[in-house]
C-alpha cells in the first residue's frame, strides 16, 4: 500500500544575523531538481516560518528502502537557502500480511513456454480445476508446471511449480511390465540387425558382434532397443567404443573385479563384486538426492587394475509433493535493511537440527556488525522443489555502545551511534539498580554531565537512541564479503 509520508512541526528560520523575511519554500526527494524546481510548499511572508504539516506523496518510490526529503527557503532578496534534510524508509508491507485482494486470473505454463492467462471467479480464495493439454510435451521425460494468480490490483503472486512425468500409455489405457520379444542393434549410421528373443519381461542377451566392416583405428558408435509384446519400441541405448587394430596381438576378454558407482558429484562407492568377464549388478542404491533431475554414473575395473568408461544415466526424484501436498524446506537467507533480491541474500547454513529434510525448521544465528538504529530483518525460505516463500519482515533496534570517563570534576560520556538518530537522551543513577532519571539530552555523540565526581561516589548511566527513522545501513552482498561469522 502507498502511503503519504506527513513531516510534522518543521520550523524554517532565516538566519538571524541578516534577518531576512522568507517568501516561499519548496521540498523535493531523493534527487534535486534544482532551486526553484521543487514542489511548492505555501507559507506566510514571514522571518520565521512553521510548517505544521508536510504532506509527501511516495506513489512513485521505491518500497522497502532508505529516502531522503530536503526542505529549502527563498528570501525576500531572491536567493535560495541550503537544502536541509530529513531521512526516511518507505516500509512496504507484504499483501497478504495487510489484507486481502481479490483473485481475478490464472496464469500457468509448461517448462519454459508462453503463460497461459485464464479468467477465473473473483474471489479471496479460488479453486480452479481442469484438464490441461499436454500435446506437444515430450514423452517419457519429466516437465515442470507453473501457476500464479493476479490479484485485482494487477499484482502477480509467487509462482508455485510442481514435476511430473509423461509416461506413454499402453494400448489398453493402463502401464504394466511388457514383455520383450526383439532386440535390434546397429553401428553407427548402419542398417539394423534385428534379433528375435525369447520372449520374457527381462531379457540378457550375451554375444559376440562382429566388427570386421568397421574402421579400424577411429571411435564408433553401438546402439541397441528393444521391442515389446505390442509392437513398440523403447528408447536406443547407445555406447562409443575404439576400434583399435594391433596384428601383433590377439583379443582376451578381461576379467572384471571391482564396479563403482555415484550419483552427480558425490563421492564414489567401489564394491568387490564375483569375479567374471560378463557381470550384473543389480541393488538398491541410497543416493539421498533432493528431489529433481540427477544422474547415475557406473564403471567398472578389470584384473588388471584398469576401469572401463563411465556411464552415466538420468533419473527423476519426486518426494510425492502434489497440490495438496507440503513439500520440505531445503534453505533459507535473510538479509538487513535493503532487499538484494530472491537467492541473493545471506544464506542460513543449516537449522538448528543440522539438516535441512522437514517441514518446519528452527533456524538461530547471531548478526555481528550492524550499528546503532532502528534496521529492517528479512528472512524467507525455499522448498525441495526451487519455491521461495514470502518474506517475513520485522523491526529491531541496535542501541549506541556508551563509554564513562572522568574528567576534572566532571564525567563525560561518548557513544557510537547514528548521528541522525538525535537527539539522544541520557539517564543516570547512583544504584545499578535504582531508579534513573532524564539529566539532558545531546544531539551530538557526548555528553558532559558536570559536577558528577564531588556529587557522589558512583554514578550509573545508559543513552537511549530516537527510533524514529530506519538506517541506511545495509549488509555487506554474498559477492562483496563473506558472510560473518555464527
Amino acid at each position: 500500500m502507498k502511503t503519504m509520508l506527513i513531516l510534522a512541526m518543521l520550523a524554517v528560520l532565516a538566519p538571524l544575523a541578516c534577518a531576512l523575511t522568507i517568501t516561499q519554500a519548496e521540498y523535493f526527494v531523493n534527487t534535486d531538481p534544482g532551486a526553484g524546481n521543487g514542489t511548492p510548499i505555501a507559507v506566510t511572508t514571514a522571518d520565521t516560518v512553521t510548517i505544521s504539516a508536510l504532506f509527501v506523496p511516495t506513489g512513485s518510490l521505491g518500497e522497502n528502502l532508505s529516502h531522503r526529503v530536503f526542505l529549502r527557503y527563498r528570501s525576500e532578496e531572491g536567493p535560495w537557502s541550503a537544502p536541509l534534510m530529513q531521512r526516511f524508509f518507505l516500509f512496504e508491507p507484504e499483501p497478504a500480511l495487510e489484507h486481502q485482494a481479490n483473485v481475478n486470473d490464472l496464469q500457468y505454463w509448461f517448462d519454459n513456454q508462453a503463460p497461459v492467462t485464464i479468467d477465473i471467479p473473483d474471489e479471496h480464495h479460488a479453486t480452479w480445476s481442469a484438464l490441461l493439454p499436454t500435446t506437444g510435451l515430450a514423452l517419457n521425460t519429466s516437465h515442470k508446471f507453473t501457476v500464479r494468480y493476479v490479484s485485482n490490483t494487477g499484482e502477480l503472486s509467487n509462482p508455485e511449480a510442481r514435476y511430473f512425468f509423461i509416461h506413454r500409455d499402453a494400448d489398453d489405457g493402463g502401464y504394466g511390465i511388457r514383455r520383450i520379444t526383439h532386440l535390434e542393434y546397429f553401428f553407427d549410421n548402419d542398417a539394423p540387425v534385428l534379433i528375435d528373443l525369447a520372449d520374457a519381461t527381462f531379457e540378457s542377451w550375451t554375444a559376440l558382434i562382429p566388427a570386421a566392416a568397421l574402421t579400424v583405428n577411429r571411435s564408433h558408435k553401438f546402439t541397441v532397443r528393444y521391442l515389446d509384446d505390442r509392437g513398440l519400441w523403447s528408447n536406443p541405448e547407445a555406447r562409443y567404443f575404439f576400434l583399435h587394430d594391433d596384428p601383433g596381438s590377439d583379443y582376451e576378454p578381461r576379467i572384471v573385479t571391482h564396479l563403482q558407482y555415484w550419483v552427480d558429484s558425490t563421492a564414489a562407492t567401489t564394491l568387490d563384486i564375483a569375479d567374471g568377464w560378463n557381470v550384473n549388478f543389480l541393488d538398491s542404491v541410497a543416493h539421498y538426492a533432493a528431489a529433481g533431475t540427477h544422474r547415475f554414473y557406473l564403471r567398472y575395473r578389470d584384473d588388471t587394475g584398469v576401469w572401463g568408461p563411465t556411464e552415466a544415466r538420468p533419473f527423476f526424484v519426486w518426494t510425492g509433493v502434489g497440490p495438496r501436498g507440503n513439500a520440505r524446506l531445503t534453505a533459507a537467507e535473510w538479509f538487513v535493511n535493503v532487499d538484494p533480491g530472491i537467492g541473493n541474500g545471506m544464506q542460513v547454513l543449516l537449522p538448528q537440527d543440522s539438516a535441512w529434510d522437514e517441514l518446519n525448521e528452527d533456524a538461530a544465528f547471531y548478526i555481528t556488525g550492524v550499528p546503532t538504529g532502528v534496521h529492517l530483518f528479512g528472512i524467507r525460505f525455499r522448498d525441495e522443489l526451487g519455491n521461495w516463500s514470502i518474506t517475513l519482515l520485522d523491526t529491531f533496534v541496535v542501541g549506541p555502545v556508551l563509554v564513562i570517563k572522568p574528567q576534572g570534576n566532571n564525567i563525560v560520556l561518548s557513544w557510537i551511534a547514528n548521528p541522525d538518530h538525535t537527539p539522544f537522551n541520557v539517564y543516570r543513577s547512583g544504584e545499578v539498580a535504582g531508579t534513573y532519571s532524564n539529566i539532558g539530552s545531546s544531539d551530538s555523540l557526548s555528553y558532559t554531565d558536570v559536577g558528577a565526581v564531588a556529587a557522589s561516589p558512583k554514578q550509573f548511566y545508559y543513552v537511549t537512541v530516537n527510533t524514529t527513522a530506519f538506517s541506511t545501513f545495509r549488509l555487506p552482498m554474498a559477492s562483496e564479503a563473506p558472510p560473518p561469522k555464527w
